[in-house]
């Protein structure tokens, strides 16, 4: 069995359908190859930022005989089997798919341009597998510890992008492939309602729409 911590930053009280779901996932991991050596959250607040509160987690981990963290951000709701599946694909680094709050709502994984310093976000993925990314949000991610312990201090920073990505970065120059699994398709709490992949899928057939519009004509 794997042995795996689990670390979910947060900066004040969680929406009960994350925590319901973070309970599932725990419990049908532990029955599909998962033992769980601890939970290793930070209070952001306390931590005072969100990167400071990654990098603690970091350190505590490398203290551990663990075998990898899942990192899920406190308004993230994920499906069951995510830790489930992200233990038996044996990887280092690997995302779930989650969603931007706001239009078009892109997935939160990318292609790093590094002509541009920014990231081309996945439009279009295969279903049901393993592709191959550069960055990603940390809102559902498994990271080994073999691949943290080849990474340098501080691991999560505010630079060029977000912690998050700064991250990606450096696992990249490591030489460690992110991987995204197309099959953990989460939901991004948001107000009125959670942000999932149908929202995506028509903002950014609406999107298309208009850009043909335009390209024709027909919006004059």
């Amino acid at each position: 069995m794997k042995k795996v911590l689990f670390a979910c930053p947060s900066y004040g009280p969680i929406d009960p359908a994350v925590v319901v779901g973070h309970r599932c996932v725990v419990a049908h991991a532990a029955k599909h190859g998962v033992d769980w050596v601890g939970d290793i959250s930070l209070d952001g607040v306390k931590i005072s930022t969100i990167d400071s509160a990654r990098n603690r987690i970091v350190e505590r981990a490398l203290k551990t005989d663990a075998d990898a963290i899942f990192w899920c951000d406190s308004d993230i709701v994920l499906p069951v089997d995510t830790v489930s599946r992200m233990a038996a694909e044996d990887k280092d680094f690997i995302t779930g798919l989650y969603f931007q709050r706001y239009p078009p709502h892109f997935p939160v994984v990318g292609k790093y341009d590094a002509d541009f310093h920014g990231v081309n976000w996945f439009v279009s993925w295969p279903e049901q597998t393993l592709a191959p990314a550069d960055l990603c949000g940390f809102g559902c991610v498994w990271t080994s510890l073999a691949m943290l312990r080849q990474m340098e201090s501080p691991y999560f920073a505010f630079a060029e992008m977000s912690e998050d990505f700064t991250f990606c970065q450096q696992a990249m120059r490591k030489g460690f492939q992110l991987y995204v699994d197309t099959g953990i398709e989460c939901e991004h709490i948001g107000r009125p309602k959670a942000v999932t992949k149908e929202d995506f899928r028509a903002a950014w057939a609406t999107l298309q729409t208009g850009k043909a519009s335009m390209s024709d004509g027909s919006a004059a």
